[in-house]
C-alpha cells in the first residue's frame, strides 16, 4: 500500500530524470556514510541480548525476555513518533541559525526552547510507561500474552529505563547530527553496542533475562552520558520550560495511581489497564504537561499565527 501511494502521489520519475550533481552526491555520502555505524549499533542493541540469552539460557528464556522488552519499547515507539515531528521543527530552526558549534547554536533562545520541548515530551510520554512497567507488569503480560509468560512480569522493572534512554539518545544524537558530528554519533553508538555484548556475556549467566536488561540499561546509559557531554546538554535546557517539578509530581501520581489500581482491582487485568491509562492521561492534561499552547512546537509558529488570525 505504501509503495502504491508513493508511486501515485510522489513524482519519482521526475526525481530520477534529473539526478543530483556530483557535488550534492558527495555531500550526501559524506553525511550519510558515517551514520551507518549508528544504524548498525542500534540494530545490534536490539539483537545482542537475545542471541546471548539464546546461547546461554535457551529459547524459552528468550521468549519471556522478548515479551518484556517489546512491551517496554512501546514507550519508545510512542515517544519517537512525537520526537520525529519535534526534531524536524528543530532542524528547520537550526537551518536559520548560523554557526557550527554548540556555543553558536545555544545563543538562539528558539533552538533552546525546541530542545527543551523535545526533552519534556520524551519524559512526559515515558513516565506512564515506566510507572506501568514497575507496578502493573503482571497485568500487561496477561493482556498481551498468557499465564505461561508470567515470568516476564519479573523482568519488566529491569527494562523500565530502556525506552527513556533510547529517547534521550535519539534527542542527543539528532542534535549532534545537526552539528555535522555524524562520525561521533555513529562510532559512539557502535562502541556502546560492543559494550552491550560484553555486559551481556558477564551478567546473563547469573541473572538471566534481568541481566540482559541490566546490560542494555548500563550500556545505553553510558551512551547517553557520552552524547550528553558531547552536545553539552545542560546548555540547551530552559529549566522553567522543562517543568521539572511538574514532571516529578506526574511520576509520583502515575506510580501511585497505578499501584492503587492494582491493589483495588487485583486480578482484573483489563480493568487495571483501562483505569490506569485513563488516570495517567487525565493527570497529564490536568498538570498541563500537554496543552494546546504547544501546537507551535510541532510546526511553523508563523503559519499557526496566520491561520489563527
Amino acid at each position: 500500500l505504501t509503495m502504491f501511494v508513493t508511486r501515485r502521489w510522489v513524482p519519482l520519475a521526475e526525481v530520477f530524470r534529473d539526478p543530483p550533481p556530483p557535488s550534492a552526491l558527495k555531500n550526501i555520502l559524506s553525511f550519510g556514510l558515517p551514520i551507518f555505524p549508528m544504524i548498525l549499533g542500534e540494530w545490534l542493541f536490539r539483537l545482542i541480548d537475545q542471541y546471548v540469552l539464546l546461547g546461554m539460557k535457551g529459547l524459552s528464556t528468550v521468549a519471556v525476555y522478548a515479551l518484556a522488552v517489546n512491551i517496554a519499547m512501546v514507550g519508545y515507539v510512542m515517544g519517537s513518533s512525537v520526537l520525529d515531528i519535534l526534531i524536524t521543527e528543530f532542524n528547520r530552526i537550526r537551518n536559520r541559525v548560523g554557526g557550527r558549534t554548540v556555543d553558536d547554536l545555544v545563543s538562539s533562545v528558539e533552538l533552546k526552547r525546541s530542545f527543551t520541548a523535545m526533552l519534556r515530551y520524551a519524559l512526559t510520554l515515558y513516565i506512564p510507561v515506566g510507572a506501568a512497567l514497575c507496578t502493573i507488569g503482571w497485568s500487561l503480560v496477561r493482556f498481551f500474552s498468557g499465564p505461561k509468560f508470567d515470568e516476564a512480569a519479573q523482568i519488566m522493572p529491569w527494562t523500565a529505563l530502556i525506552p527513556l534512554l533510547f529517547l534521550i539518545n535519539l534527542i542527543f544524537g539528532r542534535v549532534l547530527l545537526s552539528l555535522d558530528k555524524s562520525r561521533t554519533v555513529g562510532f559512539a553508538t557502535l562502541a556502546a553496542a560492543v559494550l552491550t555484548l560484553g555486559l551481556n556475556l558477564a551478567l546473563v549467566p547469573r541473572l538471566g533475562g534481568q541481566g540482559a536488561a541490566l546490560a542494555n540499561t548500563l550500556s545505553m546509559g553510558c551512551l547517553a552520558v557520552f552524547l550528553g557531554i558531547q552536545v553539552r546538554c545542560w546548555k540547551w535546557i530552559l529549566w522553567p520550560e522543562l517543568r521539572g517539578p511538574a514532571l516529578a509530581a506526574f511520576a509520583l501520581l502515575c506510580a501511585g495511581g497505578l499501584w492503587a489500581t492494582r491493589y483495588f482491582f487485583a486480578g482484573r487485568h483489563l480493568l487495571i489497564l483501562g483505569i490506569g491509562a485513563a488516570w495517567c492521561l487525565a493527570v497529564m492534561f490536568l498538570m498541563k504537561l500537554v496543552s494546546r499552547d504547544d501546537v507551535h512546537l510541532f510546526t511553523d509558529k508563523a503559519a499557526v499565527d496566520e491561520i489563527t488570525e
